[in-house]
């Protein structure tokens, strides 16, 4: 299970300066790059009051961003648990973002399982 929270953003955030003055954080760290593998099923851990945590190809995210990635049975949420399915069809790179706020998120790279390997000696 991954951990979304939110905290002051930092200077050492990508986005810093820029929207939102809050960050996601994933499992405590403040934007940082979420990386999946295709054809898994991810639960995510949310607790974000008033910022709906949801994947998109937007960069910037917020002001009701429609660029989501979400499948209809993926629950946009700020509290609670969220599943996600690495989709074939889903783009390499896209992003994690807030639905209501701008700037507040970070990258998501997506890597087939014959690289899930390579990524764990990378994540080392």
């Amino acid at each position: 299970m991954i951990k979304i929270g939110v905290a002051k953003k930092k200077t050492d955030h990508p986005y810093y300066g820029k929207g939102s003055s809050y960050s996601f954080t994933v499992d405590g760290k403040e934007g940082h790059t979420i990386h999946l593998i295709k054809g898994e099923v991810y639960t995510f851990d949310i607790d974000a009051r008033n910022h709906p945590f949801f994947f998109t190809t937007d960069p910037v995210g917020g002001n009701g961003s429609k660029d989501s990635l979400m499948a209809p049975n993926e629950a946009v949420t700020d509290k609670g648990t969220e599943t996600f399915y690495v989709r074939d069809d889903l783009p390499n790179n896209f992003y994690y973002q807030c639905q209501k706020h701008p700037y507040m998120g970070g990258k998501v790279k997506v890597v087939d399982k014959n690289e899930e390997a390579l990524m764990k000696y990378l994540m080392m």
